[in-house]
């Protein structure tokens, strides 16, 4: 394969998300973590240690909980008291 169609292949995978991170970041973070720890099933570990890096990114204090029901509604819905609920940052 030509060298500027792997740079193109690259700089596709270089592209991060609104959250700031890209595929290329993110298997070479995984990659690294394999081989920091060197499980012994590196195969079955992929999956554990891909989803405990993606978790990584997620940063609870900047995401927003819907705002409580409304005092104007006489009967907020179970979903609504729910969703609210799961999404109140306790601590």
């Amino acid at each position: 394969m030509p060298a500027a169609v792997i740079d193109e292949k690259r700089a596709h995978l270089q592209k991060v998300d609104d959250a700031g991170v890209s595929v290329y970041g993110h298997i070479t973070e995984v990659l690294a973590r394999i081989l920091t720890a060197q499980p012994e099933n590196a195969l079955d570990a992929l999956e554990s240690v891909s989803l405990q890096a993606k978790a990584g990114y997620f940063d609870a204090a900047s995401t927003l909980a819907p705002p409580e029901p409304s005092s104007e509604l006489e009967h907020p819905s179970e979903w609504q008291v729910n969703t609210n609920a799961l999404l109140t940052v306790r601590g």
